[in-house]
Formats: structure tokens, C-alpha cells, sequence
């Protein structure tokens, strides 16, 4: 048998899911926060030794500003 109307019930279902997955989660501040950046490689030289010293100015500029750890 067939029901008029909109089924509403698999919506519903779903956020509940993804809210129960969200709140079994890790407390927040247990783990470092980790960031990535993609950076294309059209951004650098072809030339190995070139680009080495572009990523490395690139690092530079990002640890200058605060965005990028020294890694010691």
C-alpha cells in the first residue's frame, strides 16, 4: 500500500545518525589541533634546487606571521 505524502521518516533517521556520530566523537582539546595546506605545484620552479629554496621562503614567510611551527 502506498501512503500519500512525503516520507519524512529516512531524513529524519539520518540526522539523528550524524548527530549521534558527532556527539561520540573525542572531547574537544584532547588532541593538538592539526591544519594542512594544499600548495600547487605550478607555485614553484621546476628547476628541484629553485623550488627547495621557494618552499623554504614560503615557510619562512608563513612562520613569520605565525601560521607555520618551527619544527626543532
Amino acid at each position: 500500500m502506498k501512503s500519500s505524502g512525503t516520507n519524512i521518516g529516512h531524513p529524519i533517521l539520518f540526522t539523528l545518525i550524524l548527530i549521534l556520530l558527532a556527539g561520540c566523537g573525542k572531547e574537544q582539546g584532547t588532541q593538538p589541533e592539526m591544519r594542512g595546506v594544499w600548495l600547487h605545484p605550478g607555485l614553484f620552479s621546476l628547476d628541484e634546487n629553485i623550488a627547495v629554496k621557494q618552499i623554504d621562503s614560503l615557510f619562512d614567510a608563513y612562520r613569520e606571521i605565525g601560521i607555520v611551527k618551527s619544527i626543532t
